[in-house]
């Protein structure tokens, strides 16, 4: 349900929290319009990416509030959607991609953005082209991952194409053997 719009609702899980040992579930009301994209929760936080404003807020538990963590400035007429966040060497990971020009997709300009944090803000990393074969088998897309786990010092990102590896202390991504098709 959205707020002051009876019988109108909009994609987005509900969110619920509670502290281990209780009964007591609290919902979380996310700040402003934003909608929820994706979810990512570990020992540090609890964090939501939002559709089209390229936001990852950190839920405050004690405070029961929530903080921007600035991974993108959108212009205008940007609209990037949050696409996966993880965890690498203590520091999160960001998948994001959406529309650079405009935001009506036909325009077909889509641009990805992969990015760590770092003390200082967040880094760009290298998105390199991966096959998109649900669609078509000659249509390349640059990187995104929805999930990823971090394992031996690396990052492993679950994508279209595959899994690929991000290294300690590189910016770039590494393909892992393609794993043969099923014939069902």
């Amino acid at each position: 349900p959205v707020a002051d719009k009876p019988g109108y609702s909009t994609w987005t899980p509900r969110l619920f929290i509670s502290r281990i040992g209780s009964d007591h579930w609290d919902t979380l009301t996310v700040p402003g319009n934003e909608r929820v994209k994706t979810i990512f929760a570990d020992s540090s936080g609890f964090f939501i990416g939002t559709y089209n404003t390229a936001k990852v807020l950190k839920y405050m538990p004690d405070g029961k509030k929530w903080e921007d963590l600035k991974v993108k400035e959108l212009k205008a007429a940007e609209w990037y959607n949050i696409y996966g966040i993880g965890r690498f060497q203590g520091r999160l990971i960001v998948s994001m991609g959406g529309y650079k020009d405009s935001a009506d997709e036909a325009n077909g300009f889509v641009a990805v953005y992969d990015k760590l944090q770092s003390d200082s803000g967040w880094i760009d990393l290298e998105t390199p082209p991966i096959q998109y074969s649900d669609y078509s088998d000659s249509l390349t897309v640059p990187l995104q991952f929805h999930k990823g786990v971090e394992w031996n010092n690396r990052f492993y990102a679950a994508t279209t194409d595959g899994v690929w590896y991000l290294n300690s202390g590189s910016s770039s991504w590494t393909h892992l053997p393609t794993l043969p098709k099923v014939k069902w």
